[in-house]
C-alpha cells in the first residue's frame, strides 16, 4: 500500500515537473542556448564520470580520500555541532545565508 502510495506521489511529481518545465520552454526565447547548455552539463556529466572512475581505479586513493573526508567530517563537527554556542552560530549563518539567497 505504501509503495503504489509513493508510486503515485512520484507521478504526480514528475507530472507537476513536466508541466512546468514545458511551461518555461514555451515562454523562453533563447531555445538554442538552453540546448548547448543542456549538452554542456551532460559532457560535463561524462567528463566528471570518466575521472572519478579513473581516480578510483587508482591504487590507494581512494582509500586515502575517504580518510580525508571522515577527517574533515569529524574537524566540523567539532567545530561546529559539538557545543551548543556553536551550533547557534552555524545556525544563523546558514539563516543568513538562505535570507540572502532567498
Amino acid at each position: 500500500v505504501k509503495t503504489r502510495a509513493a508510486a503515485d506521489d512520484l507521478k504526480d511529481k514528475l507530472s507537476e515537473v513536466t508541466a512546468t518545465l514545458s511551461e518555461k520552454w514555451e515562454e523562453s526565447d533563447e531555445k538554442p542556448a538552453i540546448v548547448t547548455l543542456g549538452v554542456y552539463g551532460l559532457i560535463g556529466l561524462v567528463a566528471a564520470n570518466g575521472t572519478l572512475r579513473a581516480v578510483d581505479s587508482l591504487p590507494l586513493v581512494p582509500d586515502v580520500l575517504e580518510l580525508v573526508g571522515i577527517l574533515f567530517s569529524g574537524f566540523f563537527v567539532y567545530q561546529n555541532l559539538l557545543y551548543k554556542p556553536d551550533r547557534a552560530a552555524l545556525k544563523e549563518t546558514v539563516t543568513k545565508t538562505l535570507n540572502k539567497i532567498l
